[in-house]
């Protein structure tokens, strides 16, 4: 172990972010797709757009699909919703631009303080995107005056409700 780590009591020293490497394996296997913007926490209620790219290592079929999980999942089929995958345009492939797809709130499930993460499920029913873990969290949970509703920038005259904190952070990115 580097030197870095903090060892506590003798025992097994904690890694720091830095020392963390994704094992090869795991990059190949999950990083076909990669899913953008997904925020910490959404709205039990509120729709959900799902962004992704698809990298040169995948060929889209019109059979793959975005599914959501929980997470800690065992299988592919562990699934607790999904939407059809769009297949990209050659446009999309050429300038890297993502493809969205819409996840309803009537199709979400009502587990509020549950954590969930998108994977991008192939036609031959193998994960090759994952996308980071967020959380569905009750509007009262977050308090109503740090709620704000803004639109979509890419999907024209959908409604989007954030927490402030996180809209000011994309801002702040920008």
């Amino acid at each position: 172990m580097s030197g870095s780590s903090a060892r506590i009591n003798g025992e097994q020293p904690f890694l720091k972010s830095m020392e963390f490497k994704p094992q090869p394996e795991a990059e190949r296997a999950f990083g076909k797709v990669l899913f953008q913007n997904i925020q910490a926490t959404y709205g039990p209620e509120t729709d959900i757009p799902v962004s992704y790219i698809l990298t040169d290592t995948i060929i889209a079929k019109p059979s793959d699909r975005i599914a959501m999980y929980k997470v800690g999942f065992c299988s592919p089929h562990d699934y607790l919703t999904y939407q059809w995958a769009q297949v990209p345009t050659q446009d999309h492939i050429s300038n890297s631009l993502p493809v969205t797809v819409i996840f309803r709130a009537s199709s979400l499930p009502k587990d509020c303080g549950e954590f969930y993460q998108f994977c991008y499920m192939s036609h031959e029913g193998h994960i090759v995107g994952v996308s980071v873990p967020f959380q569905l969290v009750s509007m009262s949970s977050l308090g109503g005056s740090s709620l704000c509703q803004v639109e979509d920038e890419e999907e024209e005259g959908l409604m989007v409700v954030r927490t402030h904190e996180s809209l000011m952070q994309d801002r702040f990115n920008k």
